[in-house]
């Protein structure tokens, strides 16, 4: 079954599709179209031009480093680094954070990673899109305390089970072997 966008849908990507043809570095219109593109390379490269013109804009780095996360190819080799870049543009961000702890854990720092990952549940306690985020990294480390803790705080979050947050956890939380 194919499911069409929303009308709201619809009329945000209209929007993003010219705020580009009017300013193709523009970052939250950039940001907003880059996630609905399933091609990662093409968003790759869109989000580096960006860069070039814009290298000051903290969401044109987390747009780079999603991508280069969803690809497997976010590591400290890059120059510049687009998590440091993060980092030092928005210091106080949890997904600043989150970006570095998932850096960490792909080096296999899983210390490291615990960490920056605490650092960004602390700077954003009840978000529930990074607590989902952060059950998936806690997974794949087999962080199991930790996993345990964002699940306890979400089902106080979120009340009883819903089919939306069975769904989340069920594609963001594959259980871990050691949990």
């Amino acid at each position: 079954m194919v499911h069409e966008p929303s009308i709201r849908k619809q009329r945000a990507l209209r929007s993003a599709a010219r705020a580009l043809e009017l300013d193709p570095h523009q970052p939250q219109a950039l940001a907003f179209a880059l996630s609905e593109d399933a091609d990662l390379h093409t968003w790759v490269a869109r989000a580096e031009a960006a860069n070039q013109v814009q290298p000051q804009s903290w969401l044109i780095w987390a747009t780079l480093s999603f991508a280069l996360a969803e690809l497997g190819e976010l590591d400290r080799r890059l120059s510049p680094d687009p998590v440091v870049q993060m980092l030092r543009l928005a210091p106080q961000h949890p997904y600043s954070w989150r970006a570095v702890a998932i850096q960490h854990a792909g080096a296999v720092e899983r210390e490291q990673a615990l960490r920056c990952a605490a650092t960004a549940r602390r700077l954003a306690p009840t978000d529930t899109q990074l607590l989902y985020l952060q059950a998936s990294l806690m997974s794949e480390l087999h962080a199991c305390t930790e996993l345990e803790a964002i699940l306890h705080t979400l089902s106080n979050l979120d009340g009883p089970p819903t089919p939306r947050s069975r769904f989340l956890f069920v594609c963001a939380v594959p259980r871990a072997p050691t949990c």
